[in-house]
């Protein structure tokens, strides 16, 4: 009889000790919903953006000990570039563009609290632009968000 109360017990413990520590920030975030985009959760939205290969998640604290979610975005460049007419000239396309959002939750709603687009050359150079919010914004709306210039680098880099 006991055997069988084991494993309900530890799921009710461990469901304590995830309530008591507030949760995992990464799944607040995710779960959250924004303004800009009621209908669908910040996970949702930024896992089906269809100009992103790939999304990770990490909590941290920030130096004030603030929790912090990073979602680092990596796009598709070739999707992206699409929307974009031509390059600069004397300009090539990235290799790898990210976009990195810093989120943190306050009274229960996630609030962005920076952003930054990075553009990496194929020998590694790298340019950071900081992202305003109306990127974050397009993100969960489906939209557009890197800027052409953001996709490009000069092409001696």
């Amino acid at each position: 009889m006991h055997a069988r109360f084991g494993p309900v017990l530890a799921a009710l413990v461990f469901g304590f000790f995830l309530t008591a520590c507030g949760g995992d920030p990464v799944e607040e975030v995710k779960a959250a919903r924004m303004n800009v985009a009621p209908d669908t959760t910040i996970g949702k939205a930024f896992g089906s953006y269809r100009y992103f290969k790939d999304v990770v998640w990490e909590p941290y604290k920030s130096e004030s000990g603030e929790q912090m979610v990073r979602a680092s975005c990596e796009y598709e460049v070739k999707t992206a570039l699409a929307d974009c007419a031509q390059g600069p000239a004397g300009e090539a396309p990235a290799a790898r563009v990210f976009l990195s959002v810093l989120f943190a939750m306050v009274d229960g709603k996630a609030v962005v609290k920076g952003a930054a687009f990075q553009t990496y050359s194929a020998k590694g150079y790298y340019e950071e632009y900081p992202a305003h919010p109306e990127a974050v914004e397009a993100v969960l709306a489906g939209k557009s968000s890197a800027a052409c210039e953001y996709l490009f680098l000069p092409s001696y880099l």
